[in-house]
């Protein structure tokens, strides 16, 4: 998750990248509170939800998850 915190408001976003870290898909930017970025809100969910359909649409995929509930491990067929 990216975090990006203005005056007012924090922009977050999920973002995938590859081990060496560099960026291949990222979600739409939503307002929230980093705090609970770790909850499984509705709009937290849909942003990941978007990033991992466009993940899985690519030819990606999911091999695993870390402890978060947004930290997904995906593997691609060019990746390995």
């Amino acid at each position: 998750m990216i975090t990006r915190r203005g005056h007012f408001t924090t922009h977050l976003r999920f973002e995938a990248q590859t081990e060496d870290g560099r960026t291949i898909a990222r979600s739409d930017v939503f307002n929230g509170d980093y705090s609970g970025a770790h909850k499984h809100r509705s709009d937290h969910a849909a942003a990941h939800r978007q990033l991992v359909e466009g993940l899985l649409a690519a030819g990606w995929e999911q091999v695993g998850q870390g402890e978060r509930w947004y930290e997904l491990h995906f593997e691609c067929e060019t990746s390995r």
